[in-house]
């Protein structure tokens, strides 16, 4: 496993978040790790659709990619900023 520093970006199927999340999860396990606390952003670029997690106290957000905008769509791309 590659541990994510910032920033990153990444389509590397051998990485995955602190909480176990690589590309391969869907939605609903990042969700299930990561909180109801996300902005989604409706369509990003070669995606369908995103969601971000903010971490204000350390100034920090990781967003994560997914190939269609449904629940269980799989993670196509992570980033760490």
């Amino acid at each position: 496993m590659k541990e994510l520093s910032t920033p990153f970006y990444t389509a590397d199927e051998s990485v995955q978040t602190q909480r176990g999340i690589g590309l391969g999860a869907n939605f609903v396990e990042v969700v299930n790790q990561y909180g109801e606390g996300f902005r989604r952003m409706p369509f990003v670029e070669e995606f369908s659709t995103g969601i971000t997690y903010y971490d204000r106290e350390n100034n920090q957000k990781l967003s994560f990619y997914f190939d269609n905008d449904e629940e269980g769509s799989w993670l196509s791309y992570i980033s760490f900023r």
